[in-house]
């Protein structure tokens, strides 16, 4: 999924508002299928989602913008999580609720009448991943609009109305820039990937990543 955000001069683009689906087989990519509509019918569910469609600028005045995605574990729906806009304090997470019909059908994003909204300390959503080791997701929280601050590791159980609970690991200050996570079975122990978004081309550094076994999680109360 791409961000559905405008770009740097606050324009739309076809390209930047896209949802794909393929196969890996080996290196092959197999059977890609690409569709739009998304923003529109998301914009068309929620008023607050319809007004952070027009704000010309996505990363500092609360514009729409994807950074999360994550399938339920029964496949039925696509929860998407939002950067921004923000719904007061809380992040927002929207459903769709018919995803194989969208690809296998052409039919358009059918979007859950409720959102889901969680207090993640007044951050928005940079990553989301249901863990089947935890029973529930993981989601990276940072801040909406540029600011240089820590961001955090929360578990919510996807539940709605469940709060979001903070996730802390001894040793760990903070997931400064980390925009990706995603779960793996490494030599048989559950393992969490995180990836961040601190990488520069022009000085040759590439991004970090991190490892962590589910174990050293801790999940507050």
């Amino acid at each position: 999924m791409t961000s559905h955000s405008r770009d740097a001069d606050g324009d739309e683009k076809k390209s930047r508002d896209r949802l794909a689906r393929f196969r890996l087989e080996g290196k092959r990519i197999v059977e890609p299928v690409v569709v739009g509509g998304l923003k529109h019918a998301l914009a068309g569910a929620h008023p607050v989602l319809a007004a952070a469609a027009e704000v010309r600028d996505a990363k500092s005045d609360g514009g729409l913008n994807i950074e999360a995605m994550e399938i339920s574990p029964d496949q039925q729906r696509l929860l998407i999580g939002f950067r921004s806009p923000l719904q007061g304090k809380l992040a927002i997470i929207a459903s769709v609720d018919n995803p194989a019909a969208i690809f296998n059908e052409g039919a358009s994003p059918r979007i859950a009448a409720a959102l889901e909204t969680l207090d993640l300390g007044g951050n928005g959503i940079r990553g989301m991943a249901f863990v089947p080791a935890l029973g529930g997701y993981l989601i990276i929280g940072g801040p909406a609009a540029r600011q240089q601050v820590h961001f955090e590791l929360w578990f919510w159980s996807g539940a709605p109305g469940a709060p979001a609970r903070r996730v802390a690991v001894d040793g760990l200050a903070g997931f400064e820039h980390a925009e990706g996570l995603s779960p793996a079975t490494i030599d048989g122990k559950q393992m969490v990937i995180f990836v961040s978004d601190d990488g520069n081309r022009a000085n040759g550094r590439c991004a970090h990543y991190l490892l962590l076994d589910t174990a050293q999680l801790r999940i507050t109360p």
